[in-house]
């Protein structure tokens, strides 16, 4: 018996009460120029409205596989980890329960992918793209240079960043390897994505692809969405102290090569150490090499100076 190819492409879309938003991803992946390619993985994160039914109700009449994940509410990385257990592509795209993407967007991202040798592929991390409002306008400034670059510097100084939202079409077995959390961020339902890409960039020096091409709609100051992102530091600020923790004990060489992100983090695990009341002495055992307790120490009294504004802009 033949079975069926793998896709090439995976959509995960973690969801949690989005059953009036999630139709724009159903019908983005209805309307795409290029069919056959890809997966649609839904992660329900524990949600109490009728995703279920809308989901089940789309597996009947899609001409494209849907896989539909319920799981306890446990947060937005829990859901992606749970997805990720799953998906059979070789490409990975995050989309978020209330983005859309235009029709092109598989087509696009299959063109690029296929031109690149194995060998490029093997060290793609990714293709970036662009982002659109609603309303069709760009969400920043553009990346300053297209084509391939090197992820490692760029994560720590930002040379190669574009403003504003972007979206990539990642490579889905690379992402794998790196997407887990350390004991202490287990049971959080939140810590920074950043924390993934940063221990993604530091093992495996890919390289990624940019254009400035917008493909994604990202919808802003939309009520009843995006009530997460909206002083996040105040709602999740245990997934912040967890980051930078991580990041001091595990990356000290960045502070020769790169010490403005390095002290960056040093900061912010003074303030989020303030923030929830951990106190200096067990913050300050909590780090494992002298040189970065010396730094925090130095640091603790101006990140009492810092507290209102950080946390309060």
């Amino acid at each position: 018996m033949k079975s069926d190819p793998l896709p090439l492409f995976s959509v995960l879309t973690p969801s949690y009460n989005r059953a009036s938003t999630l139709h724009r991803v159903y019908e983005s992946l209805s309307s795409q120029t290029l069919q056959g390619v890809f997966e649609w993985v839904v992660v329900d994160d524990g949600s109490k409205d009728e995703t279920q039914a809308l989901v089940e109700g789309w597996q009947k009449e899609a001409n494209f596989p849907i896989l539909y994940l319920a799981k306890e509410n446990g947060g937005k990385i829990s859901a992606l980890l749970e997805g990720l257990s799953h998906i059979q592509g070789e490409l990975l795209l995050i989309a978020d329960s209330d983005d859309r993407f235009l029709p092109q967007t598989l087509e696009t991202f299959h063109a690029l992918w296929q031109g690149f040798t194995q060998e490029e592929k093997n060290r793609c991390s990714g293709i970036g793209v662009l982002c659109l409002t609603q309303e069709g306008k760009p969400l920043g400034r553009p990346f300053p240079q297209e084509g391939w670059f090197e992820v490692y510097d760029s994560m720590f100084d930002g040379t190669n960043d574009a403003t504003g939202e972007t979206w990539s079409a990642l490579n889905a077995s690379m992402l794998k390897r790196h997407f887990s959390l350390p004991r202490e961020a287990e049971g959080l339902k939140f810590i920074p994505e950043s924390f993934f890409w940063v221990k993604l960039a530091i093992h495996e020096r890919p390289k990624s692809y940019r254009i400035n091409q917008p493909l994604r709609i990202y919808y802003v100051n939309e009520e009843g969405t995006g009530a997460l992102s909206e002083n996040i530091r105040l709602k999740q600020p245990r997934g912040f102290l967890v980051e930078s923790r991580y990041f001091l004990n595990h990356y000290p060489f960045i502070l020769k090569e790169y010490p403005r992100s390095y002290l960056k983090h040093l900061l912010k695990y003074a303030l989020f150490s303030q923030h929830l009341g951990e106190g200096f002495l067990t913050s300050w055992k909590n780090l494992t090499s002298w040189r970065a307790k010396i730094l925090f120490a130095l640091c603790y009294l101006p990140a009492f100076a810092l507290q209102k504004r950080y946390f309060h802009p």
